[in-house]
């Protein structure tokens, strides 16, 4: 420690290191973190998720991979995807800020995702049974257009979101959502 200034003065050998990477033009190395990656890359290639990605989206299939390896290994919101998008590997390899998820989001139209599940759909029946569920999720939103009020199990006096859902009995795996009002899930029924 330098006696009069209070700063503290560095070891040689971390003044060395220090003098090296001042005179260093770039930095040619990073480490990222891999493992929950290489596991993921490995499921939705059995599942057969990335190769139905690629079909139903062409120019922008990496970056939705991305985005669902974030979610499926932090379970945040999207807003901290582009830090985590710094340090780890995954399938688009450049960073995710939160303006290009955005636009992103906004190319996937209605018609896109239910093209998207119709194929899902058709792939997971050719090995599975499939089950039916519904849930309802209240809301204290003001201005979602997708809330009703209705039949609430849990008594509260909220507007809600019905959906339904498809699953594999074996696998477990989604095959198919929608919003649902009542005639809807009865539709869906027969």
């Amino acid at each position: 420690m330098d006696k009069e200034t209070g700063a503290l003065i560095p070891s040689k050998r971390n003044r060395s290191l220090a003098k090296r990477a001042s005179s260093a033009p770039e930095v040619t190395a990073k480490a990222l973190v891999a493992g929950s990656y290489l596991l993921l890359e490995k499921i939705t290639s059995e599942i057969g998720l990335d190769i139905m990605l690629k079909k139903c989206f062409p120019e922008i299939y990496a970056e939705i991979m991305s985005i669902v390896y974030f979610i499926v290994q932090k379970g945040l919101p999207l807003a901290h995807c582009e830090p985590w998008s710094i340090g780890h590997l995954h399938p688009f390899g450049d960073l995710l800020r939160s303006q290009r998820i955005s636009d992103l989001l906004r190319r996937i139209t209605e018609n896109d995702r239910q093209h998207f599940l119709s194929l899902w759909l058709s792939k997971m029946t050719e090995h599975d049974y499939l089950c039916y569920d519904i849930t309802s999720v209240s809301s204290y939103a003001q201005s979602n257009e997708y809330l009703k009020y209705g039949y609430n199990r849990d008594h509260e006096t909220l507007p809600q979101i019905n959906l339904a859902m498809l699953f594999g009995q074996n696998s477990h795996i989604p095959a198919y959502y929608r919003r649902a009002y009542r005639a809807t899930l009865l539709m869906l029924l027969h």
